[in-house]
């Protein structure tokens, strides 16, 4: 996430960390659980299809 420096002086520090924090939020489902999750089951598919 890019923004010119001007954008960021007009916002207050709140808001900032708000957006950081849905942004973190908004990723983490995904990164922490549907990923893994995914591999796992693929990988456990190979392994019961190539045995």
């Amino acid at each position: 996430m890019r923004l010119p420096l001007g954008v960021v002086e007009s916002k207050k520090i709140g808001e900032l960390k708000n957006i950081f924090v849905d942004k973190v939020e908004t990723i983490e489902l995904p990164l922490a659980h549907m990923i893994p999750e995914v591999i796992g089951n693929l990988l456990l598919s190979a392994a019961i299809f190539y045995t």
